[in-house]
């Protein structure tokens, strides 16, 4: 059973930086609790902060890291409290872009960011973008932050022999956490741009910086399979389906595309016809000949006609007519089905 303890420190200030510097490099999950707690609440890596206490905590940031932030970076004890204090401003605040440049000006200041470095500002960043805080899931300035750590890692040299290559061994790991990052962020926010965005651009640098023979290629068709799993289990994630749309595109191998596309169908199908961002990705995929052959394409088609044809027909008198208000359930949905296969067919035939 959990033990909760509340928090002796009467300075919310260092009530929250004691939190920071004892969990240091740990995956922490921080909760703002309601006005009506007054205890700041600890088990383990996880934290409620009461918002008044966050708020006297944020003033209080704030002062000391306007009065030295200018500092130099060699002057190690007010470069340390302006990166202890910026923690909880972006807490606060997680679009405080003078506090994210700063953090990266900490790490540029050392001779050389060791990987400990930026693998213990990686996970601080992962911690406010999967926490249930306010903003911080869809913040542009956090996830900007996160790509400039990736860029960093890949600079920095590795057993000290100073390789500039990310090492296949990397990418191992990297890409399944990464994207545990980003469908987590998807969870706490739906429709994340700016989640799906990073794993877009994620996706991009691996595909750049490992050649087919790679031994990280062999992970992709999980990969695919875990989004996919994903977006089934989010329907209405428009920006989920997105980014699955992305990655049929990017398959080098049509067949593989189909294989994913075809497990798309029998689920899609299952929900009659709801869900249009489900339907959209099925669609588009269907049109595009980047995705399927034509051969692969026109059995899915055909499927989609079997599994629904009964009702197709009904209202195909009309099928770009949108006063369907007054029509029963199943005339929409069959003018639904019309309209889709409708459009499918210009856009392959364009």
């Amino acid at each position: 059973m959990s033990y909760i303890s509340p928090t002796t420190a009467p300075d919310p200030y260092a009530q929250i930086t004691d939190f920071f510097n004892g969990h240091a490099g740990r995956l922490l999950e921080i909760e703002i609790l309601p006005s009506s707690f007054t205890t700041t609440l600890i088990d383990g890596p996880n934290i409620g902060i009461p918002k008044g206490v966050l708020v006297a905590a944020f003033l209080a940031a704030r002062k000391i890291f306007f009065d030295n932030y200018k500092c130099d970076i060699y002057d190690q004890p007010r470069l340390q409290l302006a990166l202890e204090a910026s923690r909880i401003v972006l807490c606060f605040d997680g679009e405080h872009l003078t506090a994210i440049n700063f953090r990266k000006k900490g790490l540029l200041g050392q001779k050389q960011p060791s990987l400990q470095h930026i693998t213990d500002e990686l996970v601080l960043i992962e911690s406010f973008l999967t926490s249930p805080l306010h903003r911080h899931t869809k913040s542009p300035t956090l996830w900007s932050h996160r790509r400039w750590l990736i860029e960093l890692w890949q600079k920095t040299p590795k057993s000290g022999r100073g390789q500039s290559i990310m090492p296949s061994q990397f990418w191992d790991a990297m890409l399944p956490l990464e994207m545990r990052v980003v469908t987590r962020a998807g969870e706490r926010h739906p429709k994340n741009y700016y989640a799906w965005s990073y794993a877009r651009w994620l996706y991009k640098l691996h595909q750049r910086e490992s050649g087919p023979e790679d031994p990280s290629q062999a992970h992709l068709p999980r990969l695919h399979q875990d989004i996919l799993t994903w977006c089934l289990a989010h329907p209405s994630d428009v920006s989920g389906w997105s980014f699955l749309l992305f990655l049929l595109s990017e398959i080098p191998s049509k067949e593989a595309a189909a294989v994913l596309v075809d497990q798309l169908f029998a689920p899609s199908a299952a929900f009659c016809w709801s869900h249009e961002a489900m339907w959209a990705c099925l669609r588009t995929a269907l049109a595009s000949d980047k995705i399927l052959d034509h051969e692969p394409r026109e059995l899915l088609l055909q499927r989609v006609v079997d599994r629904l044809g009964p009702r197709v027909g009904v209202v195909a008198s009309h099928p770009d007519d949108d006063t369907s208000l007054g029509l029963a359930v199943q005339e929409r949905e069959t003018l639904a089905i019309n309209k889709a296969l409708g459009w499918i067919n210009r856009c392959y035939h364009k």
